[in-house]
């Protein structure tokens, strides 16, 4: 096996470890997310950061196309 090989191979899994992981977070930070809109809904308040899901997740559907 060559040293570009080895290389390779080590890269690609850090990078799948990193995509788990990645994958693992995503679920409870989007549901904490959808969380603080409402209570923002329902505050009053208009803070436009707790919108970052939406477009997230709207990225994600255009990756899927």
């Amino acid at each position: 096996m060559g040293t570009d090989n080895l290389f390779h191979k080590i890269k690609e899994r850090k990078a799948e470890s990193l995509r788990r992981r990645r994958a693992e977070k995503y679920l409870p930070a989007y549901t904490n997310a959808r969380r603080v809109e409402e209570f923002h809904k329902t505050s009053g308040t208009d803070n436009p950061s707790t919108l970052v899901h939406s477009l997230v997740e709207y990225l994600r559907d255009l990756k899927r196309q």
